[in-house]
């Protein structure tokens, strides 16, 4: 069995099934998940080309679905079902053809995640030459709700992102990663140019989501938001405060500016994902009402 493309549109929804399939979901329901899953990457101008399969005796045994990001990074789909991840040996060589291709493409990352009991994923990615990253929190602030207002000590103001502020929000960025904790295995695998750009693709970009703080007239750090429409919801793509200014009360005022513009903008929540062992933000997010709602284990894997 070798890893082969789709031939047509009909053999890449197929492909979709499997990968959508889950004890006790029935075909129609499966269906309705594939149609959702192409709207959604039609609307978000998403490519789901980039589809492996293993095929036997004319049937699919098995997929994997490559979905490219700016930033050279691409996300890995595996099937849920854990009978489409046998034999792991035919999904490593799934994970192991899609490294190749994506490396022809320019890509720089290839990012899976699974469920943290999800010790047949956990498998295929080792074997895959995949690495263990960390564990994602993922967390949702309801904006509806009253909170209380920020002690601000210093004087701050915020700088909007524009072009002709690129290179001071690059740098600014760059610098913020010095001693951080969140995934700190993926600093340096690609340039400061790509990072901006996954940050930028993670959602609707809105230049006036990006925001600089600035204290006593210096940056002292950055967030960066991206619009959900769909969800009405806004991501905390990226916050990080310099090392000068940390422990001095910049990432709660960071956090407020971001929970002030998305309600500016009538969204309803407020998401974001860090790093489990960024206890400093993790003690913040829960500070301010953000709830758990999900773990994800990250694996990656460089194709540098």
């Amino acid at each position: 069995m070798l890893p082969c493309p789709p031939q047509d549109a009909k053999q890449r929804r197929a492909m979709l099934s499997v990968l959508m399939e889950q004890p006790g979901l029935s075909a129609f329901e499966i269906n309705e998940r594939v149609d959702a899953l192409i709207g959604y990457a039609d609307r978000r101008g998403v490519s789901l080309e980039h589809c492996l399969c293993a095929m036997d005796r004319g049937e699919i045994v098995t997929a994997c679905l490559c979905v490219d990001a700016p930033g050279r990074m691409s996300s890995v789909f595996l099937p849920s079902a854990a009978s489409r991840l046998k034999p792991i040996d035919v999904v490593v060589g799934l994970l192991t053809e899609a490294a190749v291709l994506g490396k022809q493409r320019g890509l720089c990352i290839l990012q899976g995640s699974a469920a943290p009991e999800a010790d047949l994923e956990a498998q295929v990615y080792k074997r895959a030459s995949f690495e263990y990253l960390t564990r994602l929190i993922y967390m949702e602030l309801d904006l509806t709700l009253p909170m209380g207002q920020i002690d601000r000590k210093r004087t701050t103001s915020f700088r909007q992102y524009d072009t002709s502020m690129h290179a001071l929000f690059s740098q600014v960025v760059q610098g913020t990663y010095e001693g951080s904790l969140d995934c700190v295995a993926l600093n340096g695998i690609r340039d400061i140019e790509d990072v901006l750009a996954s940050h930028r693709g993670t959602g609707k970009f809105d230049s006036g989501l990006w925001q600089m703080a600035m204290v006593e007239n210096e940056p002292a750090g950055v967030i960066l938001l991206s619009a959900l429409p769909e969800r009405m919801a806004c991501e905390v793509a990226y916050m990080g405060v310099l090392p000068s200014w940390r422990g001095k009360g910049v990432g709660k005022t960071l956090l407020s500016r971001g929970i002030d513009l998305a309600r500016e903008r009538s969204l309803g929540t407020l998401t974001l994902s860090v790093d489990e062992n960024n206890t400093p933000a993790l003690g913040l997010y829960r500070l301010w009402g953000f709830q758990e709602s999900l773990q994800r284990d990250i694996w990656v894997r460089s194709l540098r």
